[in-house]
């Protein structure tokens, strides 16, 4: 699964409740249940359902290296957790060559698993829906077929499940699938009947790609829709990553990247579609960050691009759609300032690895008020070595500092914070940012932690950098605090972070966050073997 969505795993980062009001955070506290551990390499994949009664996580055991994607042969394992966030049961799911799964979700507190199976006698693929009880996990009911892919088809060879989602409102599940000639939207009742669907042409050389459901107060629904060339992928000349929720993304095409959206009713059938060209064939889209609507009549779409032959995370792209006139009245592409832009300029280390330092975008927030772009960004070192450079995974990555930017609609910056590491230890120890947490009229809170260092593994004269960083005795969990206006910061520590199993204080990296009410939030943490629920509780004044 391509989670540019999707709880989109490896770090994932949330914005949550745009317009609420406080005036201070002083009092917040984590309470953790006891956690779970297990010593087989596992992921979170996917956080489910949170609420302050029950909580359903998903994680795969012995995943593939890339973080947030499954595999036929991965298990799975389904675990609920409780009010007091310990954990209930779980249950194992095991796939093989002729199954694959494809998901999980939770409507009107029913537990769905969506996945594929393969009939050879009759050459057909068919995407399978199953009822799972709530209260164990087990299977409730008959399992249903939602569709069938004839691979007997040398055009259908390739047919999958790109990715399943609830529908904002409560209104159904919207299944995305895809065939090498087709893309098909199915709109699904809760009781899982069909509602609608609509068919897109698709190809290998002009593959298509659609975004969550955005619905209107008419019950409209919008895509966003993109569709280019394949990429161009050169090690000496660019460098890619495959962490979904980092946009890394230095990726150039071949040709010119289109976005469409698409306008349906309620049945699905097309209203209207308005294309964005980009006008400057050197540069292309990488990833779209978030859909606004500042009021009923306009789209903002923000995300970043790359130029040819720089790679560049600090380059932000605008539209704005006025929906009422059917017509694009503003696209804005624009980069930051030149200190900002990382160029591809690969230096050797002590240990004989190429390593480069650039800017990666965490998150992109529209602030409505003055129609700023506020950016929550990290610089962190990578490394690779050049005996491996062939393969994707083959780089290591540091942890930094943050910053924060402030920038007009039209790409100019108001002002720029850069929050920088603890310097009490001479380790390699950054700071790392978890999530946004609030916003309101005037302020910026977010999560980060302090003293996140990166682990070395030194035998004889080799030394060995590990994929990843780990948690130094004297890492903190922080909120910071940032005035919209001028950028001042406050920040504050949430509690202090122990490696271990020491319940009273967890070694955390937060994965998820998901508010269940303006003051909280369930946090989906993990550290090694071990990984826990957490109630997160804000006290205003």
């Amino acid at each position: 699964m391509n989670t540019t969505a999707i709880f989109k795993a490896s770090l994932l980062l949330l914005i949550a409740f745009f317009c609420i009001n406080y005036s201070s955070a002083q009092n917040i506290r984590i309470a953790w249940g006891d956690g779970v551990k297990d010593k087989r390499h596992t992921n979170i994949y996917k956080l489910i359902y949170a609420s302050s009664e029950e909580s359903f996580i998903l994680r795969n055991i012995y995943p593939t290296f890339v973080s947030g994607v499954i595999y036929p042969k991965d298990k799975l394992v389904l675990e609920k957790f409780d009010a007091q966030q310990n954990k209930v049961f779980e249950k194992l799911f095991e796939f093989n060559d002729k199954t694959h799964f494809y998901d999980i979700v939770l409507v009107e507190n029913k537990l769905y698993l969506f996945y594929k199976t393969y009939d050879e006698q009759k050459k057909k693929s068919y995407f399978i829906v199953k009822l799972l009880n709530t209260e164990n996990g087990e299977e409730a009911g008959q399992e249903k077929t939602i569709d069938s892919v004839d691979f007997s088809k040398k055009d259908n060879i390739n047919g999958y499940i790109q990715k399943v989602r609830v529908v904002p409102g409560n209104n159904g599940i919207m299944v995305y699938s895809y065939t090498q000639t087709e893309y098909i939207v199915k709109w699904l009742n809760n009781d899982l009947s069909k509602r609608a669907e609509f068919h897109m042409k698709n190809s290998e050389k002009n593959k298509l790609s659609l975004s969550e459901p955005l619905i209107d107060k008419n019950k409209n629904l919008y895509f966003l829709c993109s569709k280019g060339n394949e990429l161009v992928f050169d090690w000496e000349k660019e460098f890619i990553s495959s962490y979904d929720n980092f946009a890394l993304a230095c990726i150039r095409w071949r040709e010119r990247f289109q976005f469409s959206t698409i306008k349906l009713d309620s049945t699905m059938h097309t209203i209207e579609q308005l294309d964005l060209l980009l006008e400057d064939p050197k540069k292309g889209i990488t990833q779209l960050k978030q859909v606004f609507y500042p009021d009923s009549s306009k789209i903002i779409i923000s995300g970043f691009y790359s130029e040819k032959n720089v790679v560049s995370a600090a380059g932000h792209c605008s539209f704005i759609m006025d929906l009422s006139k059917k017509l694009i009245y503003a696209c804005k592409i624009y980069g930051f300032s030149d200190q900002l832009k990382s160029e591809f300029r690969l230096k050797e280390n002590q240990y004989g690895r190429k390593e480069i330092e650039k800017l990666v975008i965490s998150n992109i927030i529209f602030n409505s008020n003055d129609s700023s772009f506020i950016t929550l960004a990290e610089i962190k070192k990578f490394e690779y070595d050049p005996f491996t450079k062939y393969s994707m995974y083959a780089s290591n990555f540091y942890f930094g500092n943050i910053l924060v930017i402030c920038s007009e609609v039209d790409g100019q910056i108001k002002w720029i914070q850069n929050i920088s590491k603890n310097q009490k230890s001479s380790f390699d120890e950054g700071c790392h940012l978890s999530f946004c947490l609030l916003q309101n009229e005037n302020d910026l809170g977010f999560i980060f932690m302090d003293n996140y260092k990166n682990k070395d593994k030194t035998k004889g004269e080799t030394k060995t950098i590990t994929m990843g960083p780990y948690i130094d005795k004297d890492a903190t969990l922080m909120l910071c605090k940032i005035s919209l206006n001028d950028g001042n910061i406050t920040s504050e520590e949430i509690e202090s972070l122990k490696p271990g199993n020491d319940n009273s204080s967890f070694c955390v990296m937060p994965k998820f966050c998901y508010f269940i009410s303006p003051n909280k939030a369930i946090i989906l943490s993990h550290y090694g073997s071990v990984h826990k629920v957490g109630l997160l509780q804000i006290d205003r004044e």
